[in-house]
């Protein structure tokens, strides 16, 4: 099996290949469609983190990769982890990465770090700041501005 990004009858580029045995999930998933770019996400269960490459549609060049979080496909945010400590907000419309906060230092954020699609989201959006609400396992909600 194998996924393939196409425009018309022309292929792009092939984006995943697996043997006939596995799931169809397996081969991923489009999380984020944006203007010109796509967030192709691979998920390999078990409670693995979301392996997610941010696309450009023409021609499927990698943007940047990390492990998905949260997107607002309105203003054009992917929130996305580095690594597993840094998480970062890209902003799609001004091609800008901005670091938000280490993981491994963070006060608010107490999850494990494949659940934090689960505890963070993108809440708000202004011409000035993002707010993301984050949960934690202790059922408290804290809303922060970035």
């Amino acid at each position: 099996m194998c996924l393939n990004l196409r425009r018309g009858n022309e292929i792009i580029d092939t984006l995943n290949i697996l043997g006939y045995a596995a799931p169809h999930k397996n081969l991923g998933y489009v999380f984020g469609d944006f203007d010109k770019y796509f967030a192709f996400v691979q998920s390999f269960g078990s409670g693995n983190p979301h392996e997610m490459q941010l696309l450009r549609k023409r021609d499927a060049k990698e943007i940047l990769k990390g492990f998905i979080v949260d997107k607002d496909e309105k203003n054009n945010l992917l929130l996305y982890c580095k690594g597993d400590d840094s998480l970062m907000l890209y902003d799609i419309t001004k091609n800008k990465n901005n670091y938000i906060e280490n993981l491994r230092n963070s006060k608010e954020i107490d999850c494990k770090f494949s659940e934090l699609s689960d505890y963070l989201k993108i809440k708000k959006v202004n011409s000035k700041y993002v707010f993301i609400d984050i949960s934690n396992t202790r059922n408290k909600t804290i809303t922060k501005k970035y």
